[in-house]
């Protein structure tokens, strides 16, 4: 029913026996890039496939000189993660390594904002904020002052936040595992091969 919230391994379940469906059933494909054409393809490999790039509200588009003045006499490093406090979406590991990154000692002062709920335990961290869910306008506006994004996914297929992050001016770091990461990150973010704690600190 509404509200509910499911076990994030009946929600996998349940998403694959639809996925057996939708496929059988379709008859081409539009899709936001390289990566998910060859997911869809190990699914369905004789259908029809058309590339067309995903986007988001123009709500999170900051200017050049919001940009220059977001870098300019950086004093406190902001860090972003917005989703499903979930291990899919590699909450655990976030956790772990702003645990290990608390220990250290650093040049530079940061602050990390985690928005979203889900399943997984919130562990008290020094620097880490837990903010809930948020609406559109309050996301966009924290997203659009933070200078790091996190997306430390073991799966995800197109994560809208990405597209949000850049958009925003946001240096994007992401594991291997975030499907729509060749189209996004390029000079601007880092690609984490070896999705563990100690690769994001």
């Amino acid at each position: 029913s509404f509200g509910v919230q499911y076990p994030e391994a009946v929600v996998i379940f349940i998403k694959k026996i639809w996925r057996k469906i939708f496929f059988k059933k379709t008859d081409c494909f539009v899709l936001q890039g390289i990566n998910a054409v060859n997911y869809i393809k190990e699914f369905s490999n004789n259908k029809e496939v058309f590339i067309a790039t995903n986007t988001v509200d123009d709500i999170f588009e900051i200017s050049k000189t919001e940009l220059i003045n977001k870098y300019d006499n950086l004093d406190t490093i902001k860090i972003i993660f917005a989703g499903s406090l979930i291990k899919r979406k590699g909450f655990d590991i976030l956790l772990n390594s702003l645990d290990l990154l608390s220990k250290k000692s650093l040049n530079r002062k940061y602050k990390v904002n985690i928005i979203g709920e889900g399943e997984e335990l919130k562990k008290k961290i020094p620097n880490v904020n837990y903010l809930g869910f948020k609406q559109l306008s309050e996301f966009s506006a924290y997203i659009k002052e933070s200078h790091i994004t996190i997306v430390p996914s073991r799966t995800d297929i197109n994560p809208l936040i990405m597209i949000e992050a850049i958009k925003s001016g946001n240096i994007i770091l992401c594991s291997k595992y975030v499907e729509n990461h060749p189209e996004i990150v390029r000079s601007n973010g880092i690609i984490i091969e070896d999705l563990k704690s100690e690769s994001l600190c």
